[in-house]
């Protein structure tokens, strides 16, 4: 009876041992997929907004191609991009907003180049990369 006993007893501690680390796994996974994805309302606002940024870098590498003053073309979509990383939740936001943040960032070293007459091939080399 006491064998009966201690099996029963041991028998509890493992369950509840296996249910902890359960719910302990459970936790880690779901903590996991919140932040490797980008959030909802944070897609939402990119979606909203890409096609107009699109646009904008497009006529930008345009107007830098024709040699027209792009400042304050950039300085727009530089506020859009701002707006977007004030809206960012998780590291895969950040990284999205980055995309756009590094091609206004070509964009103005390619304007920089142009407008310090540098070689059109450096400036259009610059502009492909966009």
């Amino acid at each position: 009876a006491i064998i009966a006993i201690l099996l029963l007893i041991i028998g509890i501690f493992a369950t509840k041992s296996y249910i902890d680390h359960k719910k302990e796994s459970d936790n880690k996974q779901h903590t996991y997929n919140a932040t490797n994805d980008v959030s909802k309302n944070y897609q939402q606002e990119v979606q909203n907004q890409s096609d107009n940024i699109k646009k904008q870098v497009e006529d930008a590498k345009n107007d830098i191609k024709d040699k027209i003053d792009t400042e304050s073309r950039l300085r727009q979509i530089q506020s859009q991009i701002d707006k977007l990383k004030n809206n960012e939740i998780t590291k895969e936001d950040s990284k999205l907003t980055q995309f756009y943040q590094d091609q206004v960032n070509k964009l103005k070293e390619a304007n920089n180049a142009q407008q310090n007459n540098a070689n059109e091939n450096k400036v259009n080399a610059l502009l492909d990369d966009v």
